[in-house]
């Protein structure tokens, strides 16, 4: 609802990423807020009855394979984790994540779905503004939850990419 006001994420410094992560770069001078998109509803399918964010893999739901690969990736900020609120705080505390995430420097915002991708896409960056901001040029990495075999060095790489030839991404 129009009155709701998102959590302000906050951006820190993590002293426990080094100055220079496994491509052999330097650490980025800045961090992007990430989306991870976990919703169900509208056009999302099921795999086997199953929500596709909470399908196990190895042993893991897919969302915490992709939130377990955005943490350590340096050029990630604050996390909002958008989907079905409830069911995602549980899982994502149970597996020790959002402790994690908090030990790592980051905010992981659990935030509940809307009906629409583009709701939930539009509601999470909303949230990603710190108080104030109205920045048109504001960044968010939009990921989604089905990609449990990504790695922090795609992302990290993705993103460098993205920001040399400052596209959307």
């Amino acid at each position: 609802s129009m009155g709701e006001q998102a959590p302000e994420p906050r951006e820190h410094a993590d002293p426990s990423v080094p100055a220079h992560h496994a491509s052999g770069s330097e650490a980025p001078a800045r961090r992007t807020p990430a989306v991870l998109l976990a919703g169900d509803r509208a056009h999302s399918r099921a795999v086997a009855g199953r929500s596709k964010p909470f399908v196990e893999v190895a042993g893991r739901s897919m969302v915490e394979h992709v939130l377990s690969t955005l943490l350590p990736t340096p050029e990630v900020g604050d996390i909002l984790v958008i989907g079905d609120a409830r069911r995602l705080q549980e899982r994502l505390a149970t597996a020790g994540l959002i402790e994690e995430a908090f030990a790592r420097g980051h905010a992981v915002h659990v935030l509940p779905q809307r009906t629409t991708l583009y709701e939930n896409v539009w509601h999470a960056f909303l949230a990603s503004l710190p108080m104030g901001d109205s920045d048109p040029d504001r960044t968010v990495l939009v990921v989604p939850a089905d990609i449990p075999l990504a790695i922090p060095e795609e992302i990290s790489s993705f993103v460098r990419q993205a920001w040399a030839a400052h596209v959307d991404y």
